[in-house]
């Protein structure tokens, strides 16, 4: 449901409660009116009754049958009640006066009609309420020694004679009275108002439903319509209502900012999209261009090694001078060293084309290990670093490239023991993780690094030691290709140094990969 829904409904719902409630109070204004008139009316009819009515018991005389006066006023009343539908008087005699006219054989008997009746005989007070919707009962009761009750002729009539005491009851006098037209009207008039309430509630209900949509909801729709264009890319987009000096006004000035910002952030994915699209392409570029030359560069390098070794076994007859056979020696190792570079510019940009593909087999860790430290072990003897293995028969099985995991201990031996100063020690240990994967560690005692050199050291052609006057030979490309090698592998590298403090370096592979001992 909108947000302009729900303040029209909720406006919509208090207006019409509010005008309810004083249709209510309205009508029952007029009820209480109707009942006060009407009772008023009833009280007016029944005191002239009574007046009459005790008028003619005055002058009856002294005998307890029917006199003249009276025949005439029960003919009156007789005459009256003929009417009941319109008013209807009588009187009711107390519990005493009538055991009294039943015990002396009088024909004037005048019981209670009603519940009305009784309890004014039992109370003692006036009872006046509408019985029903067009029917008002008024009963007003006689007391001995009170009122109308108080005169010497009632003393003696129902005093002495019937036994009642002062302040007892005597009998009451009756009305009902019809409301029909009264009560007609009331209604009438009640549904006027509740129809009237309930129309004003349904026009303001409009107004202001047509007023929330002109002043609130159709503004906020077609905000809401912008952002939803601006957030598909859209940014030709005019914004209306920009000189209002409301919330509304705000909220569309500031909509003018978050499309320009909008505008810039599209623009700047643009401009980022395209960087991206050309640092591909020049990616890709030069990796092809790597490749190319690796493999130009390959060929005659492999005829250089091969033919320098031949001249410097003497294949084919002496060298002659000595110092021809080292130069031979000095053009094998340099072409060597530049084949290895070769050969890790290749993987390198095998590795970013995704082309590098494994060739997975089970592999006894523990065999590699020493086989890369074996080959190790000559430049670290030069160096007078001790190459060292903890990792027993005891380690998983793994299932990976045996070539490229030699590649990568061979990177992690050879840069240990090249970052070792003499006396060093290079150690090799592993372990089993939790969750089932297996960490290499390849730790030294070298110079170590900081964070920042670390940062270096795993970038393409990143060199710690950079600079002309550097003390350490290399390319930069041992970290990172050991780091793509793990990654082809599902693992991962991390480095732990600290400067001047050594050096570790943590290869993991995934749970997936590490078997069990016999699985060869």
């Amino acid at each position: 449901m909108r947000l302009s829904t729900k303040i029209s409904a909720s406006v919509s719902l208090f207006l019409a409660a509010a005008l309810l409630i004083s249709a209510a109070a309205s009508i029952t204004r007029e009820y209480n009116n109707l009942e006060f008139e009407v009772h008023e009316h009833a009280e007016n009819d029944l005191s002239i009754f009574r007046a009459l009515h005790i008028e003619a018991m005055l002058s009856r005389g002294d005998t307890l049958n029917d006199n003249p006066v009276i025949a005439t006023l029960n003919g009156t009343m007789k005459r009256i009640n003929k009417d009941p539908d319109h008013l209807a008087l009588w009187v009711v005699m107390s519990a005493k006066v009538l055991a009294f006219q039943a015990a002396n054989g009088l024909d004037e008997k005048e019981p209670p009609q009603d519940d009305i009746d009784v309890e004014a005989l039992a109370s003692g007070t006036n009872v006046g309420r509408m019985v029903d919707a067009d029917m008002y009962r008024l009963t007003e009761p006689v007391i001995l020694g009170q009122g109308d009750g108080d005169h010497k002729k009632c003393f003696e009539c129902h005093g002495e004679g019937m036994g009642i005491n002062p302040g007892e009851v005597i009998g009451v006098y009756s009305i009902a009275l019809s409301i029909k037209d009264e009560w007609a009207h009331f209604m009438s008039s009640a549904k006027q108002s509740i129809f009237v309430a309930i129309l004003i509630s349904i026009l303001i209900s409009a107004f202001n439903v047509m007023l929330l949509n002109r002043m609130v909801s159709g503004p906020i729709t077609r905000l809401t319509g912008i952002m939803n264009r601006l957030a598909g890319g859209e940014t030709r987009i005019e914004i209306s209502d920009l000189d209002r000096s409301d919330e509304i006004g705000d909220m569309t000035r500031t909509m003018v900012v978050f499309k320009d910002n909008a505008v810039k952030r599209l623009e700047a994915e643009d401009a980022l999209r395209l960087a991206v699209d050309h640092a591909e392409v020049a990616n890709r570029a030069k990796s092809e261009m790597l490749t190319n030359m690796s493999h130009e560069l390959r060929t005659p390098l492999n005829a250089i090694i091969g033919f320098s070794r031949i001249m410097s076994d003497e294949t084919f007859g002496p060298v002659g001078n000595e110092k021809y056979k080292a130069y031979l020696q000095d053009i094998s190792n340099s072409g060597e060293h530049l084949l290895e570079l070769i050969n890790d510019i290749l993987n390198v940009a095998a590795i970013e084309s995704g082309v590098l593909e494994l060739n997975e087999e089970n592999i006894k860790l523990a065999d590699l290990v020493d086989s890369s430290i074996r080959i190790i072990v000559p430049r670290a003897n030069t160096g007078r670093v001790t190459v060292s293995s903890s990792i027993g028969p005891e380690v998983p099985i793994i299932f990976a490239d045996e070539r490229r995991v030699k590649q990568v201990m061979l990177n992690l031996l050879s840069n240990a023991v090249k970052f070792t100063p003499e006396g060093g020690m290079v150690s090799v240990s592993a372990h089993q993780n939790g969750d089932g994967s297996l960490a290499v560690m390849v730790t030294d005692n070298g110079i170590g690094m900081d964070e920042a050199e670390i940062e270096t050291g795993l970038r393409t052609f990143g060199q710690v030691d950079g600079g002309l006057a550097r003390k350490h030979e290399g390319t930069g490309l041992g970290l990172p290709l050991t780091k793509g090698l793990m990654e082809l592998h599902g693992g991962t590298l991390r480095v732990e140094s600290k400067k001047h403090h050594g050096t570790t370096v943590i290869v993991t592979f995934p749970g997936e990969r590490v078997l069990a001992k016999d699985a060869i």
